[in-house]
């Protein structure tokens, strides 16, 4: 997440055709109750979208990366911008 005053997420789209390239988006969050480390998403995420975890700071809307590792059970993707 990043530390701007509106929380935001990176989320990357797989793009079509390609195997392990995805299109980024950063997408601005609601966020509720946090507890340390945990945070509650109330509104900008919907089940089963990737979210970037490593190299955000590089990103700008529409990069397109190559994804270096990606679970589907948490959905997160660590990634490259080329």
């Amino acid at each position: 997440m990043s530390s701007q005053s509106t929380p935001t997420v990176w989320v990357a789209e797989l793009v079509v055709g390609q195997q392990n390239q995805y299109t980024v988006h950063e997408v601005a969050l609601k966020t509720g109750m946090r507890n340390g480390a945990v945070i509650e998403i109330l509104d900008g995420l919907h089940a089963g979208q990737v979210v970037v975890t490593a190299g955000q700071d590089y990103l700008k809307d529409d990069d397109t990366v190559t994804g270096t590792s990606a679970d589907d059970a948490t959905g997160s993707m660590a990634g490259g911008a080329r």
